[in-house]
C-alpha cells in the first residue's frame, strides 16, 4: 500500500511540474509577445512611406506604404522596405548625429548598388538600362525615403563599404558632401 501511495504521489508531482510550462490560451489567439526588458512601445507596429525615384519630375516618383515593428522607423528599416518592394538589395548600415542632423549611410558589400550587373531579382515594375541607372535610382530612392520618414532637415551622406561614394564612378558624388546637397545631374532629391 505504501508503494502504491508513493507511486501515486510521484505521478501527481510529475504532472503538476509538467503543467507549469504549459500555457492555457484559446487556440487561434494572436498577440504580440513582449519579452523581458521590452515595453509595449518596443513591439509597436509603425507605418511609413517608401519612394522609388527615377528622375527629377513628379512622374518619376512612385510610392508605397511599408510597416515595421519596433515603434520607430530607422534607415535600416526603410532600406528593408525598399528591398522587399524593388527586389534590389538595399543593404546598409547607418549612423545618425542628432546634433548636426546628419545621417551617414554605408552601403554594404552585398548591396545591389555595388554589383557589376543589374541583378536578376529586380521586380518587373523596376527596369534599368545600366548599372549606373540602377545606382542612381538606389541613391535617390533611399535618400528621399529617409527624408520623407525622418525629416527633410536631415542631410544624408553616403559611403560604399567604408570608402568614398565617388568610388562608384558617378560624376559629382563625394562622401564629403551630403547627397541631397550635391550639385550633380544625378541627384534628384534636393
Amino acid at each position: 500500500m505504501k508503494k502504491l501511495i508513493s507511486i501515486f504521489l510521484a505521478l501527481m508531482i510529475m504532472f503538476t511540474l509538467s503543467a507549469c510550462g504549459e500555457k492555457n490560451e484559446p487556440e487561434g489567439h494572436n498577440h504580440n509577445i513582449i519579452e523581458e526588458g521590452q515595453t509595449e512601445e518596443d513591439n509597436k507596429e509603425v507605418k511609413g512611406m517608401i519612394y522609388a525615384v527615377s528622375g527629377a519630375d513628379k512622374e518619376s516618383l512612385l510610392s508605397t506604404e511599408f510597416s515595421c515593428n519596433g515603434g520607430v522607423i530607422t534607415p535600416e528599416r526603410i532600406s528593408a522596405g525598399l528591398s522587399g518592394w524593388t527586389g534590389l538589395k538595399f543593404r546598409i548600415s547607418s549612423s545618425t548625429d542628432e546634433t548636426t542632423k546628419t545621417i551617414t549611410i554605408d552601403w554594404l558589400s552585398d548591396a545591389s548598388i555595388i554589383a557589376d550587373a543589374v541583378p536578376d531579382t529586380v521586380r518587373e515594375s523596376f527596369t534599368f538600362a545600366s548599372v549606373k541607372e540602377l545606382q542612381v535610382f538606389m541613391l535617390n530612392s533611399l535618400c528621399y525615403s529617409i527624408q520623407a520618414n525622418l525629416g527633410k532637415e536631415y542631410d544624408v551622406f553616403y559611403t560604399v563599404n567604408g570608402e568614398d561614394i565617388g568610388s562608384l564612378g558617378i560624376e559629382g558624388l563625394s562622401s564629403a558632401t551630403a547627397f541631397n546637397k550635391t550639385d550633380s545631374e544625378f541627384v534628384f532629391v534636393k
